[in-house]
C-alpha cells in the first residue's frame, strides 16, 4: 500500500490525525505499520448496518486487539470508532 494515499484518500481527517505520534506524521506511522505487520489474520467479528452507515468490529489474530470501524456507505472513507 501507499501510506500517503492511505492517509489522504482512505482515512478521514480525524483518523489520519490519530496516527500522528510526536514529530511523526500519519504517513510515517502508516509506513511503520506496513513494515511491521506480520499477523495477517484479521477476523470480522460483527457487522452492523443502520441506514447508510456500516460498522465492523475487527480482531487481529486469536488474541489480538479488537477495533471498530465505521463508514458512511458511498463515501469511500472509513474511520476507527473504538
Amino acid at each position: 500500500g501507499d501510506p500517503e494515499k492511505i492517509c489522504n484518500d482512505v482515512f478521514t481527517t480525524e483518523l489520519a490525525a490519530s496516527f500522528k505520534a510526536g514529530s511523526k506524521s500519519c504517513v510515517d506511522e502508516v509506513e511503520k505499520v506496513l513494515r511491521d505487520v506480520n499477523d495477517y489474520d484479521l477476523q470480522v467479528q460483527d457487522v452492523t448496518v443502520t441506514g447508510n452507515t456500516a460498522t465492523a468490529k475487527v480482531r487481529q489474530g486469536k488474541e489480538g486487539k479488537t477495533a471498530t470501524f465505521g463508514s458512511t456507505i458511498g463515501s469511500g472513507r472509513s474511520a476507527r470508532t473504538t
